[in-house]
């Protein structure tokens, strides 16, 4: 890996209207890393959507249905879908992208 822009990884699902975790959260994928001089952005964001983690499996049936019905790809990503995307961002391929957030959600908006 050779790519020295830092990927952020967001805690909080925050592009959820009328979230309660957005309304009550920082999210760290909203955190612009401004450099003083230039006033450029060199800080690159994931943030993910849900994620078949413990705290998704502890829902019950019928909520993990009402998500998997907002998701357009049908499925709640896993660990692996966020570490292929940091992977990328941290490589050469994506050396020339910076100042962004990529949303690893599955098409939910």
């Amino acid at each position: 890996v050779s790519n020295e822009t830092p990927v952020v990884i967001s805690k909080f699902i925050t592009n959820l209207p009328l979230s309660p975790i957005a309304s009550t959260s920082i999210s760290f994928a909203l955190v612009i890393n401004l450099d003083i001089t230039t006033g450029v952005s060199f800080e690159t964001s994931v943030a993910p959507g849900f994620i078949d983690t413990a705290m998704t499996q502890a829902l019950n049936e019928s909520q993990q249905e009402v998500i998997l019905q907002q998701i357009p790809l049908g499925r709640m990503g896993d660990a692996t879908d966020i570490a292929n995307a940091v992977a990328f961002l941290a490589s050469e391929e994506a050396s020339y992208i910076t100042g962004t957030i990529l949303h690893v959600n599955g098409g939910m908006y």
